[in-house]
Order: C-alpha cells, then sequence, then structure tokens
C-alpha cells in the first residue's frame, strides 16, 4: 500500500522561533484533520508521514494552498492571533493533505525542506 503524506509548509520570512513554529504547525495539522475525513485512514495505517518545507513569503504560501485546494487537496491555513511574537492576522503556515507523493509534489515540490 503507497504511503500517504502531509506537507506543512511554513513561512520562513517571519524569523519564529522553533517553539512558535512547532506550535502552528500543530495548529494546521489539527485543523486540516479535523475539517476532514478523506485519506485519513489510509494515511493514519501507514506511519503518518509528515515533511515540513519552507516558503519564503506570503505569497509563496498562499499559491501553494490556492493549489491544493484546486487539485482537491485538504488543506488548512493558519493565521496567528498575535498573542506572542507575530502581529495579529499574520498567515504563518499551512498543512496540505494527507494524499498521495505525486498529487502532493504538484504543489510543494519546489520548496526546500525545512
Amino acid at each position: 500500500m503507497k504511503k500517504d503524506k502531509m506537507m506543512i509548509i511554513m513561512r520562513t520570512d517571519l524569523e519564529m522561533g522553533v517553539g512558535k513554529m512547532i506550535a502552528q504547525a500543530g495548529h494546521a495539522i489539527v485543523n486540516v484533520l479535523t475539517s476532514n475525513t478523506v485519506g485519513i485512514d489510509n494515511w493514519f495505517g501507514t506511519g503518518m508521514k509528515k515533511v515540513c518545507v519552507g516558503a519564503d513569503s506570503e505569497e509563496v504560501l498562499l499559491q501553494c494552498v490556492a493549489k491544493a485546494q484546486e487539485l482537491g487537496i485538504p488543506a488548512a491555513l493558519i493565521s496567528d492571533e498575535g498573542l506572542t511574537q507575530i502581529e495579529p492576522g499574520t498567515k504563518t503556515c499551512a498543512a496540505i493533505g494527507p494524499a498521495k507523493d505525486k498529487q502532493i509534489e504538484k504543489v510543494t515540490g519546489s520548496l526546500k525542506l525545512l
């Protein structure tokens, strides 16, 4: 059985601390999983593969989310509440998937690993 994967796209231009980035990624993962049930059983059953890549701007992040939605891949975009390091409403990251590798690569294939 082929493994599905989830991609976390983190904005690298915001210079968030590591803890902040982890918290934002957690928000994205929970959001995409609770708003979507398609493909989750296979993902849970095959190791829950997750890969984190960087986006160097909000524009790149938004383009990835739009492309995922266009392809029918689940996507969750996270905007920060602004309680710590980031201004309120700043789009910090997104979770894409879970989906098949070939589908995900159409969205995030050009981004570098974080």
